[in-house]
């Protein structure tokens, strides 16, 4: 900043000016124009003190909401995103496809049923219903494809979170605090 020196006015003000204006008109509150001195000239005149010395860089300081956000966020995306990649894996290493052995099972009961006459079909149907209820286990193949579609909810589940965190990291770093408003001078 450059530095500024005191021109007397005939009404007695004193109006500041810099080197740079050397050789031009300034003029006072009082309406008066004013001639400012030659460069040499000006550099005679009196210092403006009045003038506070180059502002001080202020570091930016977090404030405490910012540092939870942060904080909260990047524990959030770590752990999320860590769980989602652990999904991730535990998901990539399901076979999800019907096993060809069951599928052959499969085509021979069916070629032993179209082969079989209606009377042989009805005492098969007598020694079944004679038997007790019992629950059956799903096959293998089916558990794991319904396994790897809640793996899949859950894989999104946790990159939400980890999104969310990020989203929290992101508005931690661009809040800005806002400035607090200087005391009201003293009456």
């Amino acid at each position: 900043m450059a530095q500024k020196y005191l021109l007397s006015c005939s009404c007695g003000r004193e109006i500041p000016v810099e080197v740079s204006q050397a050789g031009e008109t300034v003029t006072c509150a009082c309406g008066a124009a004013v001639e400012v001195p030659s460069m040499r000239e000006i550099r005679a005149l009196p210092p403006d003190d009045s003038e506070p010395p180059d502002p001080v860089v202020k570091r930016r300081s977090w404030h405490p909401v910012q540092g939870i956000l942060f904080g909260f966020g990047a524990l959030l995306m770590v752990v999320c995103g860590g769980f989602a990649l652990l999904v991730h894996v535990a998901r990539s290493n399901i076979n999800r496809d019907e096993p060809a052995q069951l599928r052959e099972q499969l085509a021979s009961h069916v070629a032993e049923l179209e082969k079989a006459d209606i009377e042989q079909i009805y005492e098969g149907w007598k020694i079944n219903k004679a038997l007790p209820l019992r629950k059956e286990r799903p096959f293998s193949f089916v558990v794991l494809r319904e396994w790897y579609s809640a793996l899949g909810w859950e894989m999104m589940l946790y990159l939400g979170g980890a999104l969310i965190g990020a989203v929290l990291v992101v508005a931690s770093l661009t809040i800005r605090p806002r400035a607090s408003e200087p005391p009201p001078p003293p009456a």
